[in-house]
């Protein structure tokens, strides 16, 4: 696809279709404080929709999950 076509594609999605892109196959991974101890990083996996699937002290852990759930993991800062 091109640039041009990707815009229009996502453009021409309704608030409902854009919300609901990718559920079933994208995660996000996001690095997670855990209380106020900010040495203390936890990896939190979210679905697409925003939807929390589980935190757990090891990044390979959660890859493992998604992959297990063929989820494709993006790392959010």
């Amino acid at each position: 696809m091109k640039p041009d076509s990707i815009s229009a594609y996502f453009q021409s999605l309704s608030p409902q279709d854009f919300a609901l892109w990718g559920v079933k196959q994208l995660a996000y991974i996001k690095p997670v404080a855990q209380g106020e101890d900010i040495e203390n990083i936890h990896y939190a996996l979210h679905g697409a929709d925003g939807r929390l699937l589980t935190v757990e002290d090891d990044i390979s852990h959660i890859l493992q999950t998604a992959h297990t759930h063929s989820l494709r993991p993006l790392r959010l800062q």
